[in-house]
């Protein structure tokens, strides 16, 4: 007989175990029936568990609604003897662990005109991180009519959507689908179903954002069915915050933020538009909410575990993150990448699941209207300025230093050291730090006090809103974009609906989805800076330059101007991605949340 199956040996152990109540199922504790315990005992809390924390997420205390009823009561007595100082005040109280339970039933259910009031930004910056939720005023005064609405649990379009985007008031491209998304969603789902935005920008207010929205993107955000949930510890996914085992400590610290998220509001459906997967698992198989994900750029890419030199700890330590980053996506309900490039890479890490492509929102096709400014070439050569507009974050991987030397180059060229009229080049970003303040610092006294470049052919514009960036567009003759591996490129497809001849890097989003044809749609370019450079025939940076300023050229230019700008309406539009999220994600999003709900109400059916 094996081992295995032996009785254990006699000990102090054994004779306490004797006396438990698995002895007196089991009988003799031999190392097999130990073993089948622990399988059972692991097999109920697998199943178990889950129906435990979505008790603890989403029940709110039996007590809670007796509890503000207690105050208003109190409030309602000092009105009695004329006490006028309860008149405007509201009912404050920690629920500590439950208060995301409590504050999701207030969201859902109030009578109040905006669900802002839920928000937990008063909370954090007057009480200092103390999650007290305060009763709306106009819940207060309709506290009963709230209660009604309480109690209609089974209402089918009576839902939280919760969209994680931790740098949600950045202003970037990412931000752009973010908050189109939205829109977008307000549009299509009835005022019942509440959109809450799970941001870490803690020193801004939830209508300052809003405001900003529509300034840098145009869109009119209702503030009905929004609120903010701030997250307090979103430092600990900035790179810059580890000074080692960096992703490995950002994807760890996600897991840590994606909980902060769901237990200060559980949703019924989590939307990620920032790329933090590793809290995937948790919030589906632990929670059960459904997971969407939209993928702007891979976290890890095969070719970079192929192609970089490493060390034997490195390639196990990146290839440990690699695997990682494959068993999350079992965890993914609907994924949605924003191009071509990143589509490829994530059918690749993402195998198992069918990866969908939806172009990000560029721009509204109807307020398109440069095509009229431009119909005609004499009109083109009057409307549009000899000038080329570098839109993108002040960030150094959108490589405006490269820029700025290849423009030096160009400018000691012999096209405009015989007197040709030499191109103007504009950078035009937003910047979201002091780290960026100094980027432009520095990216200045390069151009101007290292390579001389005179200060009438180079200028920066900084934050600019909304209308101001559409002006410059429209009447910039070309747009330019430096970046390698682009994801998607949303300012290349604004160049090219604002009528300006797009001059881009050769690879990814621009190359495969945007402009595609060199020379047809634009023009292409590589530098020997690239990670990946190898000999072709694309132009240099400074010989693009050189190219589009041939002035018997602009005939050219004006046709694909036109041209460009139809194909972007009908592929890179507001309208398109409105299209395509409605048709590819709305419908089966909502059957996931229909079945998360039923599975969470028969779990608590089972509870009671």
């Amino acid at each position: 007989m094996s081992d295995i199956f032996k009785p254990a040996q006699s000990s102090a152990v054994t004779a306490v175990l004797k006396d438990s109540v698995v002895y007196r199922l089991f009988g003799e504790i031999t190392t097999a029936r130990f073993l089948v315990f622990l399988a059972i005992a692991l097999i109920v809390l697998v199943r178990e568990y889950p129906k435990l924390l979505k008790q603890i997420f989403y029940k709110p205390p039996k007590d809670y609604l007796k509890r503000y009823m207690a105050h208003i009561v109190k409030f309602e007595e000092l009105a009695k003897k004329n006490d006028t100082s309860s008149k405007d005040k509201t009912v404050m109280i920690n629920f500590g662990h439950k208060s995301g339970s409590v504050r999701r039933q207030f969201i859902l259910n109030t009578v109040s005109p905006s669900a802002i009031n839920y928000s937990n930004y008063l909370s954090l910056t007057k009480f200092k991180n103390n999650d007290k939720i305060a009763l709306s005023k106009e819940d207060r005064d309709y506290y009963f009519e709230m209660i009604k609405n309480i109690q209609q649990v089974d209402c089918e379009n009576k839902y939280i959507i919760g969209i994680f985007h931790p740098y949600c008031n950045a202003g970037g491209g990412g931000e752009k689908v973010l908050w189109k998304l939205v829109a977008d969603l307000q549009a299509q789902l009835p005022l019942s179903v509440k959109i809450a935005i799970y941001t870490g920008d803690l020193d801004i207010a939830p209508a300052d954002i809003i405001n900003k929205v529509n300034l840098k993107f145009g869109y009119n955000i209702n503030i009905s069915n929004i609120t903010f949930i701030y997250l307090t510890k979103r430092k600990y996914v900035d790179g810059k915050y580890w000074k080692h085992f960096t992703l490995i400590a950002q994807a760890l610290s996600s897991i840590m933020l994606g909980l902060e998220a769901v237990r200060k509001l559980p949703p019924d459906c989590f939307i990620d538009t920032m790329g933090y997967p590793f809290v995937y698992p948790v919030i589906k198989h632990f929670l059960g909410i459904p997971v969407v994900s939209y993928t702007h750029y891979p976290i890890i890419q095969q070719d970079m575990l192929n192609t970089v030199q490493k060390s034997f700890v490195k390639k196990v330590y990146w290839r440990a993150l690699m695997t990682w980053y494959k068993f999350v996506g079992h965890s993914v309900d609907i994924s949605i990448t924003n191009s071509t490039w990143t589509n490829n890479h994530m059918n690749e890490i993402w195998s198992s699941k069918t990866n969908t492509i939806i172009y990000p929102p560029c721009f509204d096709a109807s307020q398109i209207c440069v095509d009229n400014e431009i119909s005609t070439l004499e009109a083109y050569k009057s409307f549009k300025k000899f000038q080329c507009v570098l839109v993108a974050q002040f960030r150094p991987e959108k490589r405006h230093r490269l820029a700025i030397s290849e423009f030096s180059q160009y400018l000691k060229s012999d096209s405009t050291e015989k007197g040709g009229n030499p191109l103007k080049l504009i950078f035009i970003g937003s910047t979201r730090t002091s780290e960026d303040d100094d980027y432009v610092v520095s990216l200045k006294k390069y151009a101007f006090e290292e390579l001389n470049i005179p200060h009438d052919l180079l200028e920066f514009q900084c934050n600019l809103s909304f209308a101001d960036l559409q002006k410059k567009l429209q009447e910039s003759m070309f747009g330019l974009n430096c970046m390698w591996n682009e994801h998607f490129g949303i300012s290349v497809v604004e160049y090219m609906a604002s009528g300006c001849f797009p001059i881009v890097h050769a690879s990814a989003g621009p190359l495969l989805d945007i402009v595609v044809n060199n020379y047809s749609n634009g023009v292409f370019f590589t530098d020997k800076s690239d990670p990946d450079y190898a000999k072709s025939d694309y132009l240099s940076l400074n010989k693009a330059f050189e190219y589009v300023s041939q002035t018997e050229k602009l005939k050219e230019f004006h046709d694909i101007a036109l041209k460009n700008i139809e194909i972007v309406k009908n592929k890179f539009s507001d309208e398109k991605f409105d299209q395509d999220f409605n048709t590819k994600v709305l419908s089966e999003m909502k059957r996931l949340v229909t079945r998360s709900k039923t599975a969470r109400l028969e779990d608590d059916e089972e509870t009671v």
